[in-house]
């Protein structure tokens, strides 16, 4: 994925994935489900990979600190819009997405993430 743009970037973030990390991506999609633990997020990456590439064009993060609960989790939201360009085809789709991170001690320990359309993304990926 774009946003990984090396080894030492990829290693650098994953160590701040918690060893309970819970992230769970859309039903409509593939990949949809749930993934826990500390190889979850990697596992995740890898999921996605394996049906499309991401062209990011626009990432805004928003940090959500007025959401503090009372476990101490703090919580950002990221917007993005990207290309989804298909893997064996080089089509592309247009995609607007949310993601919820979920921090504690400076660890993420959970990621939400949320399509525009998960029904017509997951299509595309699965044409």
């Amino acid at each position: 994925m774009e946003l990984i743009q090396d080894r030492a970037t990829l290693r650098e973030g994953l160590s701040m994935v918690s060893a309970d990390f819970v992230g769970t991506e859309p039903a409509g999609v593939p990949y949809g489900g749930e993934y826990r633990g500390d190889t979850a997020f990697l596992d995740l990456l890898r999921a996605v990979g394996k049906h499309v590439s991401m062209r990011v064009h626009d990432l805004n993060v928003h940090d959500l600190d007025e959401t503090v609960s009372r476990t101490g989790i703090q919580r950002a939201l990221a917007e993005i819009t990207a290309d989804m360009v298909h893997l064996s085809t080089g089509e592309t789709y247009p995609l607007r997405a949310l993601e919820i991170y979920s921090v504690r001690d400076g660890q993420i320990c959970g990621l939400e993430v949320f399509y525009n359309d998960s029904k017509s993304a997951g299509e595309f990926m699965l044409n």
